[in-house]
């Protein structure tokens, strides 16, 4: 919702993870999420959110680079897997498809070179969080 129609919503994400520890909680370590949530919610730019959360991300990767990982102090830190590849990767690929027409699953397939049962997951992820829907057998970019 934030980043599809500038929506503001809390979420968390590793780099904003990393910015949120790095800042309020440097000599903690194990913070849970729930800890995070209420500091996201009071310091969230709700007239821009896409820019705010963009900013919060690269300052994240900054910290990264330049400190030890902030965000290993995190109860929820896991070394992230590739992205090449990855389903991150596919769900991108399958929202800019879908920004210049609707496709069928059978476009999509050819179009990504990927097999019908994980194109089918992710599609069903991308339906079920309001990014796409499914019409007549179409698959198109939700409009609000």
């Amino acid at each position: 919702m934030v980043y599809a129609f500038n929506k503001p919503e809390i979420f968390i994400e590793t780099n904003i993870r990393t910015v949120y520890i790095n800042e309020f909680f440097k000599e903690k370590s194990e913070i849970k999420d729930e800890e995070l949530l209420p500091l996201l919610e009071q310091t969230m730019d709700k007239k821009n959110p896409s820019k705010w959360y963009n900013a919060l991300m690269d300052y994240g990767v900054f910290l990264k680079k330049t400190n030890k990982n902030p965000g290993r102090k995190s109860a929820h830190y896991s070394k992230q897997k590739s992205f090449k590849g990855s389903d991150r990767q596919y769900r991108g690929k399958i929202l800019k498809i879908l920004l210049e027409d609707g496709k069928s699953e059978p476009e999509l397939i050819k179009l990504l070179k990927i097999n019908k049962n994980r194109l089918n997951k992710l599609l069903i992820s991308l339906e079920k969080e309001g990014f796409i829907s499914n019409k007549n057998d179409n698959y198109f970019i939700v409009s609000k």
